[in-house]
């Protein structure tokens, strides 16, 4: 059995240990043997991996939120779980709902899970290939356009944002 096969059998939670175990030894890692080559390709790597986990802490987040699990940790809101309980602050609790709001695969009031409400800003998310800081800012752009706007020319904005975001920075 190979690494990946071994990770694909591991729970939420296992990986979410195995991520911190990970990233903990990146963290004592030597970086000086490397080569300036080696040096650049590991932050890509990493930068796709930290924009990837976007997606997933977003996940987690919508389904805390659609089960009130924060109640269970004595908070009335995920906005106050994340800001008080995670310890986040207000700003970046924020930014992790606009990004969950945007991004993931929220419940209805009838319990069906519904799409992303920003599906191609999710795969992009999704693909390592954008972050957080650019989903904030494609909601920024979208709920500038007026809501009498057809749907398919609002979804093709969106599409089009989340491309070039691939390409660009998030200012």
């Amino acid at each position: 059995m190979d690494l990946n096969q071994a990770v694909a059998e591991l729970g939420p939670a296992e990986l979410a240990e195995l991520a911190g175990t990970v990233a903990t030894h990146l963290a004592g890692s030597v970086f000086t043997a490397s080569t300036e080559g080696q040096l650049l390709e590991t932050a890509e790597i990493l930068e796709r991996a930290n924009r990837r986990f976007d997606g997933a802490t977003s996940a987690l987040l919508a389904e805390i939120s659609d089960r009130s699990a924060y109640r269970k940790a004595g908070f009335l809101s995920l906005h106050a779980y994340l800001a008080g309980g995670l310890r986040l602050g207000d700003g970046e609790a924020k930014r992790r709902r606009i990004t969950g709001a945007g991004i993931a695969r929220l419940a209805n009031l009838q319990g069906e899970t519904l799409a992303p409400v920003f599906p191609a800003t999710a795969e992009a998310v999704a693909d390592g290939a954008i972050g957080a800081d650019h989903v904030v800012v494609i909601d920024e752009v979208m709920r500038k356009i007026p809501s009498a706007v057809d749907p398919q020319v609002r979804a093709g904005a969106e599409s089009r944002l989340a491309e070039v975001a691939r390409d660009l920075t998030p200012a």
